[in-house]
């Protein structure tokens, strides 16, 4: 995802919007004996195409749904910040293992990005610190609310902890807790707030 973000970065300055990041327009190859080089493809992609259940084929509209952001859905004029929520649904794949929206219906996928329910990592999972926050902002509805661009991604990827796990995946429900749009803790029932410790 680093690499992918440096690509965005020098597109998004030369102003330049992919409009259509995706696991099929990322590749994997060796180069100078480096296994895991990575290449962003499909730069500029031609606006027409139809491909069953994935390409829009209205010309204000192109690119997969699936990884569309919700201004590219509705048409809307599209900025850097519009790769970055793609982006995001490719590392919420790297990190689950599985889509962030499933099925191929459409109409299912454009409601999905189109609804204000924010997209969230299962809370049980073990991520180095800060990674959760950075996919959460990729993930932001709100063009406002996202990474502006590649070089406001990339920086905050490379704030995160990679050394230190923050473990969720041990603790029981009563021990969860959440984050709600002020980032304030959200204790559920069975947590005693008196004692409880967010560091545990």
């Amino acid at each position: 995802i680093e690499q992918v973000l440096e690509s965005l970065r020098e597109a998004h300055l030369h102003n330049i919007v992919h409009r259509d990041i995706k696991p099929a327009n990322i590749m994997v190859y060796e180069y100078l004996g480096d296994p895991n080089r990575v290449k962003l493809l499909d730069f500029g992609i031609v606006k027409g195409m139809n491909e069953a259940s994935q390409l829009t084929t209205k010309g204000k509209r192109v690119g997969t749904v699936r990884y569309m952001s919700p201004e590219q859905i509705r048409g809307e004029e599209l900025g850097p910040a519009s790769d970055i929520y793609s982006v995001g649904l490719v590392l919420y794949e790297l990190l689950t293992g599985r889509q962030a929206v499933l099925g191929d219906d459409i109409a299912t996928l454009t409601q999905f990005h189109l609804r204000p329910e924010a997209i969230e990592l299962p809370i049980r999972m073990q991520l180095p610190a800060g990674l959760r926050e950075v996919a959460h902002r990729m993930l932001e509805k709100s063009v406002e609310k996202r990474f502006a661009n590649g070089e406001d991604a990339l920086r905050a990827l490379r704030k995160v902890d990679w050394e230190f796990v923050v473990d969720d995946y041990h603790r029981s429900d009563a021990e969860l807790v959440s984050l709600n749009d002020d980032s304030t803790l959200i204790l559920t029932d069975a947590v005693d707030p008196e004692n409880f410790d967010p560091e545990k």
